[in-house]
């Protein structure tokens, strides 16, 4: 519940206000009222802000960072300091979305539902006055991406189209005017690259749990698509193994955007099975193969990188099983080849899925959650379809994952086991 002193009467009387002419030094800081309401929203909800690590801690910890790294810690470390002194509304606006994700898993835990869902009020609503106002769209993008993170894994499909929805519009308005180049450690033009494979991602895995056709919200991403220093080795993409090694002395963060990189690329491949229509055998084939291929170049990587090529696996893995699951409505003739895939899929999964723990994820990847829904519902169907009779113990690990995912993520009990 909103405190009072900001309900919507409040807001609508503040934005209905007349705006004066400004200077251009005060542009980026227009409406004032606005930026202090969400400042004073903010502060009712977190209190003083004493330690900046506390929040990026939180960033790595309970968010989904790991696999949809679209902050640079520490560019927030730096935010989240400059806050303490000088409020800032966008930066006020991000921290209540990096808390939405601590406030669920401490809700959820404790089989509590009013912590989470009066904090993504706020979050929604603060989202909506952060939008009145003119200024770098990194946050507010940011934000917004959090927000649909957060919406999908509630099962809120609706609302978090529409953060979607507002988020793509937000970056076409905003990408054509961004400068090239800032102080910050990396280039305000490669960060709305990253925020643009983020909505990119999170549109089709969206478009997936939906399971009703439905327009993309942004385009295919170009083939030259790529970030900061990493481009050579990104239009032509070597095996993940040589990248990890080219990647020695850089950042954490730099590789983790490495591996966003390839869960767009995963997301591409994906795609390509969502349009097939009744495929034949050498289209089975041929995307078989590059799906293949790519799992291979993963699961070739040095056993202590696995948690970052993991993200990207589970996509592919995604993609494989749905392919083959058309593959057996269509080509009757292949139907053994499909199954014996269906049953490597099944197997992989229930692998990949038990590292959660190992690497104590707080935060499983909305495509790992919903590879294991589809899982689930594909060794139903093929059982009563074609009898199909998968081990019994691999499933009884799977449905024990799906559950183990309910605790993350309500989205994930949406399947019956």
């Amino acid at each position: 519940m909103l405190p009072g002193a900001f309900d919507e009467a409040s807001v609508r009387h503040i934005s209905s206000r007349r705006q004066t002419k400004v200077s251009r030094a005060n542009f980026w800081s227009q409406p004032q009222d606005l930026r202090k309401l969400i400042v004073s929203c903010a502060h009712f909800v977190l209190g003083d802000i004493g330690n900046p690590s506390l929040f990026v801690s939180k960033l790595y910890r309970d968010s989904v960072h790991w696999w949809l790294p679209i902050i640079d810690p520490a560019r927030l470390a730096q935010a989240i300091s400059d806050y303490i002194n000088h409020k800032s509304a966008e930066t006020a606006v991000l921290l209540l979305h990096i808390s939405l994700f601590d406030a669920q898993a401490a809700a959820i835990e404790a089989k509590v539902d009013t912590s989470s869902s009066s904090l993504y009020g706020v979050c929604n609503f603060v989202f909506m006055l952060l939008r009145k106002i003119r200024g770098s769209p990194i946050a507010k993008l940011q934000s917004g991406i959090l927000l649909a993170v957060f919406e999908i894994g509630e099962g809120l499909l609706s609302n978090a189209y529409n953060t979607l929805s507002i988020c793509a519009q937000i970056w076409r308005e905003s990408n054509s005017s961004c400068p090239a180049a800032t102080t910050d450690s990396l280039p305000q033009s490669v960060e709305m690259k990253i925020l643009q494979s983020a909505i990119y991602l999170l549109d089709r895995l969206h478009y997936s749990f939906s399971e009703s056709p439905r327009p993309y919200l942004v385009e295919k991403l170009p083939a030259n698509h790529a970030f900061y220093t990493l481009e050579a080795e990104m239009e032509h993409p070597p095996a993940i193994e040589l990248a990890m090694a080219s990647l020695g002395t850089k950042s954490k963060y730099h590789r983790r955007l490495v591996h966003l990189m390839h869960q767009a690329q995963a997301c591409g491949l994906l795609e390509s099975v969502a349009l097939l229509e009744n495929p034949n055998s050498s289209d089975v084939l041929a995307l078989d193969y590059l799906l293949q291929t790519k799992l291979t170049e993963n699961f070739a990587v040095r056993e202590d990188d696995w948690i970052l090529p993991y993200f990207s696996t589970a996509i592919l893995l995604l993609a494989l099983i749905e392919l083959h699951l058309k593959a057996i409505k269509s080509c009757s003739h292949s139907r053994a080849f499909s199954s014996l895939a269906i049953d490597s899929v099944l197997n992989t999964t229930r692998d990949i899925t038990r590292m959660d723990d190992i690497n104590n994820i707080r935060r499983m990847p909305l495509a790992a959650v919903l590879l294991l829904r589809r899982t689930v519902k594909a060794t139903s169907m093929l059982k009563s379809a074609l009898d199909y009779h998968p081990d019994t113990e691999m499933l009884e690990d799977l449905a024990g994952s799906l559950r183990r995912a309910k605790f993350q993520w309500r989205i994930a009990g949406n399947t019956d086991i």
